[in-house]
């Protein structure tokens, strides 16, 4: 059947709780781990979910090319076919997303306006890292091992980062504007000077690298691995200074938001700690059935956006939703 439409009404009240209209929902309490809210059902798995910094505006790509842009104080969404097939990522700044697809796509969105305001294509080569610095640059990387820079608003190349020996997973590009670090296939990640290109430092043998972020002072580096573990560095030194034992799986994605890491196994749970403490804020498995297929998201607070597989007893009928927690 046609997908459904993204148009759907929803508020959030002063006691925390969310409504949604129109359609099937799933509400509880705010409590740690438990589902606050549903919001809708897709005839596509959700790939990635992103808030602004504000945290007015959530932002969802699913595997068929569509990103859904939902204002979560008017309650207004729209949705925007920007690609012919599954998105790999997608980064969020200011008012700008950025999203990297498998049919060698590049593309950023203007959140006010729902302009496209850049797109560049690479031919045979699916786009699996995004990265934005601010809202004029981007970093893209993708299955070739490429990773480019490019001006926003003069819509050219800026620069080119050589080293990767297999498909680039993520990108992320350092507060302080030094760094540029990516993640691969092959288990490596990479450092590089962000402003001449080179490769200043490098990370081996962890399996498959799926995510990497920068701390706010950009003086520290996370990366998931393959073995379920979030490492800790500095991006000068090749010593890990930290590992954290998080997960049963390959980590899919790390993000850190003020103080809190939030990390995503493939195919366990959701973890949220500490950085200082190392207390654990949240561990809730929403990867496991019947909440199948989590991609990443983005934290703000108490609050985490999971895509996830709802099973029914007939398969043609699965229903993918995005979940707030």
């Amino acid at each position: 059947p046609p997908p459904p439409s993204f148009f759907l009404f929803f508020s959030v009240f002063r006691d925390s709780s969310l409504r949604l209209v129109g359609s099937e929902m799933c509400i509880r309490d705010r409590v740690k781990g438990e589902r606050l809210a549903t919001l809708g059902d897709f005839y596509r798995p959700i790939m990635a979910a992103a808030t602004t910094n504000d945290d007015r505006t959530l932002v969802v790509a699913d595997e068929a090319g569509a990103v859904a842009v939902y204002d979560l104080v008017t309650g207004e969404a729209n949705q925007f076919h920007l690609h012919t097939c599954c998105i790999s990522k997608l980064h969020v700044e200011g008012q700008v997303a950025a999203t990297g697809a498998h049919d060698g796509w590049a593309r950023v969105l203007n959140l006010d306006s729902g302009e496209e305001i850049f797109s560049m294509n690479f031919p045979g080569a699916p786009v699996q890292a995004v990265s934005l610095d601010g809202e004029n640059f981007l970093a893209t990387g993708n299955y070739l091992g490429q990773v480019q820079l490019y001006d926003l608003k003069k819509h050219e190349l800026v620069r080119e980062y050589h080293g990767n020996t297999s498909s680039v997973r993520s990108l992320a590009i350092s507060p302080c504007r030094r760094y540029l670090m990516s993640t691969n296939e092959s288990g490596e990640v990479l450092i590089f000077d962000y402003e001449s290109g080179d490769l200043s430092n490098q990370f081996k043998g962890f399996g498959i690298i799926y995510s990497g972020c920068f701390d706010e002072s950009g003086k520290f580096v996370y990366f998931g691995d393959g073995l379920g573990c979030i490492r800790k560095a500095r991006p000068t030194s090749r010593k890990i200074l930290r590992c954290w034992p998080t997960h049963t799986t390959n980590v899919r994605s790390i993000n850190i938001r003020g103080n809190q890491l939030i990390s995503i196994g493939i195919s366990d749970k959701a973890h949220v700690f500490d950085l200082s403490s190392g207390e654990t804020l949240l561990d809730c498995a929403v990867n496991t059935k019947p909440y199948h297929r989590v991609a990443f998201t983005n934290a703000s607070g108490t609050r985490l956006v999971t895509g996830c597989l709802l099973y029914t007893s007939d398969a043609a009928d699965d229903r993918y939703k995005v979940e707030v927690w």
